[in-house]
């Protein structure tokens, strides 16, 4: 239960501490005197987004703090799991800076807006008054039906099956794209990659055709050249090295008289064996050189096709040629790689598919199970709010593919009267319709989810008379399992609390400002007497509060 609420600098409210006892509490107030304000506040404990517009200081932080008693809700593994104190009493705080910076502590430990809305959903529950409107909403009635059917651990396992399904499609549904793209230039990655390897590369291929290409071309030229200078060396009258050998004879003859010949004799000797070695290597050429056209052909029909494929794939050499190659070739490598885990991912999804539907079907059978309870229970509920003729009606319709919730559509039909058909509850539902409903549903759900502390803002609008004093009833019976905090207009409702509080506006030194008093004694019984009659009290208006609040006189 909510034990305490402390507020300060937030919007009119410079500072307020209220203390709140078990059972039902009232709120009450006249139209604009600012119990939302205090809606507000209790919103931002429970994780909802502020900025500096609810600064009533610039100059101040605003602070909103509360104490909740945690004793029978079992939350130490949250406590345990998020590295956070555990105490029987917990306090959850709000801070917000004028430079608009928002904090959030539990039990003073700072902590992400994540935790704080996460424990705040086991502590404390809010009917603001747009909420009924959310009443036609699939996802809100899908909500309580679940919620009447404990179905939270079976969701659990059920979405955490659903992600990885939805990880897996989503994987695959990528491979499959780019598989498309792909397939598109597969084709003309093969064309490419079986003329580079039609080619049959080699490293250095094109330099050395072209030195052979430039050589086939002046043969007849280089032979001759080759051919002409071997005969000059082996010339008839005397080779140029047999007179290296004869002036290399005459000089040994003279060593004797003149030593210095001797260096001269060593010299020749070298350039004679340098002359022979030229003359042979020259008579080999001249005999390997030979001009051949055809081959001359060959290598040029090479040397095109090189090039061609040099300037269709941006290379420099043919060493990058086989390099563009090999590229190529892992690209078409991949494809077979892809479709390998393509069609893993394609057994994985069946598979977790399979799973998946078995844990939605096992759902959709305890949500078809508790439909026609829930349905009985609210028709009960609604007659005792004066509608006896009330049709409730829980269409429970397959999807045509898991979604993250299941694999059904809910859908609340509703009638007021018995001749009408039900119909979907947003275009059927009058407003007071729409509070008795909502608060039906939130009793029920009270049960199940074991709230500690409820909220109704003005959940008792568009109803009065007789069926207002029986929603304060329900209120009142809720309350025995639930710590109820209700805000009305009714003096049927108010009157009922345990404890009341006041709401006022007023204006102090040019400054407006709102004030929340616990009501008791006279001043209670004026309020309930206001309620029912205006400003101006009358006896009877007195009597009908003491009657209320069921003082004996």
């Amino acid at each position: 239960m909510l034990n305490w609420l402390k507020i300060q600098n937030y919007l009119l409210l410079n500072h307020l501490e209220i203390h709140f006892p078990n059972g039902f509490i009232s709120i009450t107030g006249e139209t604009g005197a600012g119990k939302s304000v205090l809606i507000g506040a209790i919103s931002l404990l429970t994780g909802k987004r502020a900025d500096t517009s609810v600064l009533l200081d610039k100059s101040r932080k605003s602070v909103i703090e509360a104490e909740f008693d945690v004793s029978k809700l079992k939350l130490q593994p949250f406590f345990k799991a998020n590295d956070l104190d555990y105490d029987t009493e917990c306090i959850l705080r709000r801070e917000i800076t004028g430079q608009g910076k928002s904090r959030a502590f539990i039990n003073d430990t700072p902590v992400r807006l994540e935790q704080l809305q996460t424990l705040s959903e086991y502590l404390i529950d809010i009917h603001s008054q747009h909420q009924s409107l959310k009443l036609g909403q699939h996802d809100f009635q899908r909500n309580i039906l679940d919620s009447v059917a404990s179905l939270q651990s079976d969701l659990d396992a059920y979405r955490k099956q659903f992600l990885r399904y939805k990880e897996v499609s989503k994987t695959l549904k990528t491979l499959l794209e780019n598989q498309k793209k792909a397939l598109e230039e597969k084709d003309f990655l093969e064309f490419q990659f079986n003329q580079l390897n039609e080619a049959e590369l080699q490293e250095n291929e094109l330099l050395t055709l072209e030195e052979t290409e430039h050589l086939l071309s002046n043969a007849e030229e280089i032979k001759s050249a080759l051919v002409s200078g071997a005969d000059t060396l082996q010339s008839d009258e005397i080779s140029g090295v047999e007179a290296i050998r004869q002036f290399e004879t005459a000089l040994a003859q003279i060593i004797k008289h003149f030593p210095k010949a001797e260096t001269y004799v060593s010299r020749l000797k070298s350039v004679r064996i340098e002359l022979a070695d030229i003359l042979e290597s020259c008579q080999q050429d001249a005999d390997n050189i030979e001009y051949d056209p055809q081959r001359l052909l060959e290598i040029q029909e090479r040397i095109n096709l090189l090039t061609g494929l040099l300037q269709k794939h941006n290379a420099e050499d043919t060493n990058e040629l086989i390099q563009v190659r090999d590229e190529i070739d892992a690209k078409l490598l991949q494809f077979q790689s892809d479709d390998s885990r393509i069609n893993d991912l394609e057994k994985s999804k069946q598979s977790l598919l399979e799973v998946l539907l078995t844990k939605g079907e096992r759902i959709t059978e305890k949500r078809k199970k508790t439909a026609p309870a829930l349905e009985n229970k609210l028709r009960k509920m609604l007659a005792e709010l004066g509608m006896p003729q009330a049709q409730f009606v829980v269409e429970i319709h397959a999807l045509n593919a898991p979604a993250e919730d299941g694999l059904d559509e809910i859908c609340f039909l509703f009638s007021a009267n018995p001749d009408m058909p039900a119909q979907n509850i947003q275009k059927v539902a009058s407003g007071g319709e729409m509070s008795r409903l909502m608060l039906c549903l939130k009793s029920i759900v009270a049960e199940f989810l074991h709230l500690p502390s409820i909220v109704f803002d003005e959940i008792d609008t568009g109803v009065s008379g007789e069926i207002a004093g029986r929603m304060g009833e329900m209120m009142k019976a809720l309350s025995e399992k639930s710590q109820v905090i209700s805000i009305t207009h009714l003096p049927q409702v108010a009157a009922l609390g345990v404890a009341q509080y006041h709401v006022t506006k007023a204006v102090e030194n040019s400054q407006t400002r709102v004030q929340i008093l616990k009501l008791s004694g006279e001043d209670r019984i004026r309020e309930i007497a206001r309620m029912s009659s205006g400003k101006n009290l009358t006896e009877t208006a007195m009597q009908h509060a003491k009657d209320l609040l069921n003082i004996k006189i």
